[in-house]
């Protein structure tokens, strides 16, 4: 069993998985921004839930790997927690790094999934031979006026 200390009481902790503890340990009172959108946590757990049973349809299994190219987003935090209830690997590449780069990683990694944000990869075409693909917007989490 761990122990963690924190302003000097020790904790037990049992060991669990990112998502075990974000369900766990999440105040399910709080909000996340978003560009001042506010999602509440119980959405954002409902999202990670939802994205979870997604990756499971598409025929993702414990041990395989979602690479997760995006910027720093709710969906890119939900796809860390969706893989981690599932025993996925989470890949998790910079969104800038150039598609060529992107590719070779995906290769290195046997990367079965992509998820990219629209707005930074417009072409999926150049990702045809690159497994299941999933396109997040930025629209999905902020209302744009």
């Amino acid at each position: 069993m761990r122990r963690r200390c924190v302003w000097g009481i020790i904790y037990r902790m049992e060991p669990c998985t990112c998502y075990e503890a974000l369900i766990n340990c999440a105040d399910k009172k709080t909000n996340i921004i978003f560009y001042g959108h506010k999602i509440s946590v119980e959405d954002f757990i409902r999202d990670v839930e939802g994205l979870a049973a997604s990756f499971r349809e598409m025929g993702l299994k414990r041990g395989d790997t979602v690479t997760v190219y995006l910027p720093s987003c709710p969906q890119g935090v939900a796809a860390f927690y969706a893989c981690s209830k599932l025993g996925l690997v989470a890949n998790m590449v910079h969104p800038l790094v150039p598609v060529d780069l992107l590719k070779q990683n995906l290769r290195r990694v046997n990367s079965k999934a992509l998820m990219f944000f629209d707005v930074l990869l417009r072409d999926e075409n150049v990702l045809d031979d690159c497994g299941i693909l999933i396109r997040c917007s930025v629209a999905d989490y902020v209302t744009l006026r």
